[in-house]
């Protein structure tokens, strides 16, 4: 602000930067649950090779079952970004309310 910008400047940088990093975070979580949802079965093989012993051993299960379901990805998903976008306006708001000469006087 001490440079010029508003306090409605100062919010929306820092919402977009929550809204950046939290999209970029909910894009990169799908990837990588749908990749692991997809080959569960396979990492299982290998944890077991690699561990010695039956990981499902003693239970109802003989393999991990899993369904990747395109409508449970784009609610996850999508309740991922509310959340971030939201999460990051009480801090934008916060920040729009320092003064900045008091705050760099206490530097």
């Amino acid at each position: 602000r001490t440079l010029g910008a508003s306090r409605g400047d100062v919010v929306r940088v820092f919402v977009l930067q929550g809204a950046l990093v939290g999209v970029a975070g909910a894009l990169l979580g799908a990837a990588l649950g749908a990749a692991l949802a997809l080959h569960v079965g396979e990492l299982m093989y290998q944890l077991e090779q690699l561990f010695g012993f039956r990981l499902l051993a003693g239970t109802y299960f003989d393999r991990l079952p899993s369904v990747l379901l395109a409508s449970d990805m784009i609610l996850i998903t999508g309740a991922a970004l509310l959340m971030a976008i939201a999460g990051a306006c009480y801090p934008a708001l916060r920040a729009g309310r320092v003064d900045p000469a008091p705050a760099l006087h206490g530097l």
